[in-house]
């Protein structure tokens, strides 16, 4: 969860969000675990996991066509992803507090479908390692200008009251229960690195390390 202004987008797609593994092989590094990509005009055109360890995967694609990113405006982002026992995935996605629609989602191997997508099977196993970036230039991809502010990761999927919770101010020294990372623009913590790892029970695990650039 973290506050954005874009304060100008480039032609073709940039990268809003990803998390990958950039020690993995290509094209891992570059196309890891999920990619979130906006168009030169802002709009949400690629939410997507990786479906399997391999080039051609059967990846889990969510369409948010009408989700629109403004330019130049602080706006609040949120992305909760959880798993089931079983392994399956499902993700949800918060624009200042709302949750946006699906318009269609899919996997690589089927056509367009619409409705909510449940939690979705063989995903692709998150690793340890991985790297969480918001912007960030990837392959065919430039990166974002803008800001960032407030950056949060929680170690559960967030219910849409807690989401609210998340646009708030938040006392550094005294952070939320949940919260195991904070990030807010104002000591000398310019960069954060997630350490990622599954619990026995299928649902994601996190594990945080800081590191200064500053």
């Amino acid at each position: 969860s973290y506050w954005l202004k874009i304060n100008e987008l480039a032609e073709g797609d940039t990268q809003l969000f990803s998390v990958a593994n950039k020690t993995d092989a290509w094209p891992k590094t570059d196309w890891g675990w999920i990619w979130v990509n906006i168009n030169q005009e802002g709009v949400v055109n690629s939410y997507t996991w990786r479906g399997a360890d391999r080039t051609s995967n059967n990846e889990i694609q969510y369409n948010y066509g009408n989700t629109k990113l403004p330019v130049g405006t602080w706006v609040h982002i949120t992305h909760v992803f959880d798993y089931n026992a079983e392994g399956g995935l499902r993700g949800d996605f918060y624009v200042n507090g709302k949750k946006q629609e699906i318009v269609s989602w899919k996997r690589t191997n089927t056509g367009d479908k619409t409705g909510d997508p449940g939690y979705q099977e063989n995903p692709y196993n998150i690793t340890d390692m991985q790297v969480l970036a918001v912007g960030g230039d990837a392959a065919s991809r430039s990166g974002i200008k803008g800001a960032i502010d407030n950056l949060q990761i929680w170690d559960h999927a967030l219910t849409a009251d807690e989401v609210q919770t998340t646009m708030g101010t938040i006392d550094s020294n005294n952070v939320p229960a949940g919260i195991i990372a904070f990030w807010d623009n104002e000591g000398c913590q310019r960069r954060l690195h997630i350490r990622f790892c599954r619990s026995e029970e299928g649902r994601s695990g996190w594990s945080p390390r800081l590191h200064s650039d500053r």
